[in-house]
């Protein structure tokens, strides 16, 4: 459980700034006060985000198997 929870807060103490500077950006583009460098910046770091969203779904998964073949384990055989 301890893991789950330290796993979890470090992908929000990555993640948060990143979904700030992004908003902040798309919020600038829409009201056309945007600097060419500040969407330039943005591009990488939307790269880098999308990265983090993927590597935390794969987690998920794992813990998500990881749960169901505890669970099947326990119960002691297939049913169905």
């Amino acid at each position: 459980m301890t893991r789950l929870i330290v796993t979890i807060a470090v992908f929000v103490v990555i993640g948060l700034p990143m979904v700030g500077y992004l908003w902040e950006t798309l919020n600038g583009v829409l009201a056309l006060r945007s600097s060419w460098q500040q969407v330039g910046i943005a591009i990488p770091v939307l790269a880098v985000f999308l990265v983090l969203l993927f590597l935390l779904a794969r987690t998920i998964e794992r813990w998500n198997d990881g749960a169901s073949s505890r669970a099947g384990r326990a119960g002691g055989g297939s049913h169905g």
